[in-house]
């Protein structure tokens, strides 16, 4: 083996210059540098850049050198197509990792971990608006009462877990999947109960949710805010503050009524007599003593979205005429609220009576709740007026009375009325 040649066959000369070595230990061939390795850089197959020889590499390569082996990776070849991969990382994989309580949800190809519901069941209150009805989307301040426990739901795995969720309330004719159906449509109410679900990051899938209510659907008083404030609550657990809660529960409120005010989900949520104004959290009214009200629902169907659409309308085009009636609907709610906190009825049905001759102004009255609330106060009642949107729904009066003798009368009027009591929260 000559001195000079570092593979043992012929080559230079012992005496003349060393050749100089590749920093892998192979010889350069004095045209190039000999190969080059970098860390996750490797040459597989002929270089794509600069001429090309005959063989397909660049002249001054030397065709029977090897490609270099990973110097981390004991055995793999740069040049042999074996894609360079990342060894998994230590400690336990994020399917194993500690985490809330979840619900397994099985598919085909693999278990998908879904969060579960934080109560099984909830309640929420209805609601009716006292005074400032329509005004307070304006700004004007309103006075609304709670119907306590108005709303209960409770929940119940599926034999299937992956079945969409099942909302049923046998009292409103509600029997939905939160799922589209054939024709790509989601019910109002299914999409409404999705959207409040979503926000809370609560399951869509495996469960039944049965809700029993007294409280008449779209008669103005508050079953959809019920509804939604009843399911965050179920989603996110009872001890939650009430801010999430409404928060919550306003993402489906939307869906039912594009932009509302706010005050149905903070009633339903808290209950008792509040005051709100649109922007502000709302202030609980200490009521001087308990108020007996009537309710008197009408029958009549309306949409609460264009009555609040038309009362809008007036405000925007007709300034002149409007601006006064806002702000007697502002004296109304003001003079109300001193009566309910000194316990004066009397003062309290007289304020009844003229808010519903404003909110007829307006246009958001119908002759059946004219009707109704003329109805009641000849039976004794003290005063009466719409409640909510108007336009059919319910109306509310003031127990002067005999309540026994004020729902007979109504009766007698085709009015199904129902009697309750108010109290503070």
């Amino acid at each position: 083996m000559g001195l000079g040649d570092p593979h043992g066959g012929l080559g230079p000369a012992a005496s003349g210059p060393r050749p100089r070595r590749h920093r892998h230990g192979r010889p350069a061939d004095g045209l190039g540098r000999g190969p080059r390795h970098r860390l996750g850089r490797h040459r597989r197959g002929p270089c794509r850049r600069g001429p090309q020889g005959p063989q397909g590499r660049r002249p001054g390569r030397r065709a029977h050198l090897p490609a270099p082996r990973h110097p981390h990776r004991p055995g793999h070849h740069a040049a042999d197509g074996q894609p360079y991969r990342r060894r998994p990382p230590a400690g336990p994989s994020r399917a194993h990792r500690p985490a809330p309580p979840l619900v397994a949800h099985r598919t085909d190809a693999v278990t998908v971990p879904r969060p579960a519901l934080a109560a099984t069941q909830a309640s929420a209150c209805g609601k009716v608006i006292l005074l400032g009805e329509h005004a307070v989307v304006h700004g004007v301040p309103a006075l609304a009462a709670g119907l306590a426990d108005a709303l209960t739901v409770r929940a119940r795995p599926l034999a299937d877990p992956n079945a969409p969720i099942r909302l049923r309330i046998p009292a409103w004719d509600v029997d939905v999947r939160l799922a589209p159906d054939e024709g790509g449509r989601l019910h109002p109410v299914a999409e409404a109960a999705a959207a409040v679900l979503a926000t809370c990051d609560a399951p869509l899938f495996g469960l039944e949710i049965v809700g029993e209510t007294a409280l008449p659907a779209g008669a103005g008083l508050g079953s959809s805010a019920a509804l939604c404030v009843a399911l965050a609550r179920l989603a996110l657990g009872p001890d939650r503050p009430v801010e999430e809660i409404v928060e919550a529960s306003m993402a489906g409120e939307r869906i039912f009524h594009g932009a509302p005010s706010g005050i149905d989900s903070e009633v339903a949520a808290r209950g008792g007599v509040v005051r709100f104004v649109r922007g502000s959290s709302p202030t609980p009214v200490r009521l001087g003593r308990p108020l007996a009200l009537a309710v008197l629902p009408t029958g009549v169907p309306r949409k609460t979205a264009d009555l609040v659409a038309r009362f809008g309308t007036l405000v925007r085009e007709e300034p002149g005429v409007a601006t006064p009636l806002l702000q007697a609907i502002r004296a109304c709610v003001d003079r109300g609220e001193a009566a309910l906190r000194d316990g004066d009825l009397a003062s309290l049905g007289r304020t009844f009576d003229a808010c519903h001759g404003i909110l007829a102004a307006f246009g958001v009255s119908h002759p059946r709740l004219d009707a109704l609330c003329a109805a009641a106060r000849s039976a004794g009642a003290l005063g009466a007026k719409l409640t909510g949107a108007g336009g059919g729904g319910c109306a509310i009066a003031v127990v002067g009375g005999s309540a026994e003798h004020l729902r007979e009368a109504l009766a007698q009027e085709g009015c199904p009325a129902f009697l309750t009591e108010i109290r503070s929260s």
